[in-house]
């Protein structure tokens, strides 16, 4: 059993790094972008790499041995399946800029997130939205808080009353999931969102903004802080077929365990051929 202190000591750790890579991020979201392309829809800027940079050395100053998964790390990469593998030890999951595209865009969503596992197990986090000074934090057994004011337990809302949230993946095999899923609950939930940041989504949903969050194609560094987060707040993280999720896996499903018990039930029935012209506004 990890120590309840050590995991204060990390959760403390985690929002110093968040708070500041986002100063960071304020300075520069003014100024001219330089941007690149990693990708097919992905992209990097100046922003991302010194938000890194100044989150990973804000780590070290404390803990020299620990280790790290950074998004703009080019060494890391998951298997050919897909599949994150997350060392054992003390590992520092990070990424600096979500919601890059809408950051180079000047699209007002990004966060900064840090997580970190304990023989990957996601155990505290942090996820700062510098542009609105917001601050979601939680540690594994120690709660969750916003801006140092305890989050309260999530409640169950029926699904007609309920906002979802999923964010794109880069591949089309995936984006065509997701418009399948979000097809099937168009017509029985309340509307869906995309808010362009993983990260954000999950806190949103911690923070009773939204009810439902799901992504086909999320990685670590999205979700690790925002997985404590959740939980800390008596939500459940599942992948979208109902099996147990873990840290490494991409598809990812979260809310209320009674909520996504019966979105798992809709997806599962096959209804996912249902058409999206039903969106609600």
């Amino acid at each position: 059993m990890v120590d309840d202190a050590l995991i204060e000591q990390l959760q403390r750790m985690a929002r110093r790094a968040a708070l500041r890579a986002g100063m960071v991020l304020c300075e520069k979201y003014a100024q001219p972008r330089k941007v690149k392309a990693k990708g097919l829809r992905d992209i990097v800027t100046d922003a991302d790499s010194a938000a890194q940079l100044t989150a990973i050395n804000a780590i070290l100053e404390r803990y020299p041995e620990h280790q790290f998964l950074a998004e703009e790390d080019i060494a890391a990469h998951p298997d050919e399946q897909g599949q994150w593998h997350i060392p054992d030890g003390i590992v520092w999951i990070i990424d600096p800029l979500d919601g890059t595209t809408n950051y180079a865009s000047k699209v007002p969503l990004v966060s900064v997130s840090v997580g970190v596992a304990i023989d990957g197990e996601p155990v505290a986090g942090a996820i700062y939205d510098p542009l609105r000074d917001e601050m979601f934090e939680g540690a594994k057994g120690l709660g969750a808080m916003l801006n140092k004011q305890p989050l309260s337990p999530i409640t169950p809302l029926p699904l007609l009353d309920s906002i979802f949230c999923l964010d794109w993946a880069h591949e089309p095999e995936r984006r065509s999931r997701a418009v399948a899923s979000a097809s099937a609950l168009a017509p029985v939930c309340r509307t869906l969102r995309a808010l362009g940041s993983a990260a954000l989504g999950l806190a949103y949903l911690a923070s009773g903004r939204l009810q439902g969050y799901f992504h086909y194609a999320i990685q670590p560094w999205d979700c690790a802080a925002g997985a404590v987060i959740v939980r800390e707040v008596g939500g459940q993280i599942l992948r979208p077929d109902g099996e147990d999720w873990r840290l490494g896996d991409m598809e990812l499903l979260a809310g209320h365990p009674k909520l996504i018990e019966e979105v798992v039930e809709i997806w599962a029935a096959g209804t996912m051929g249902v058409e999206g012209d039903d969106l609600r506004s």
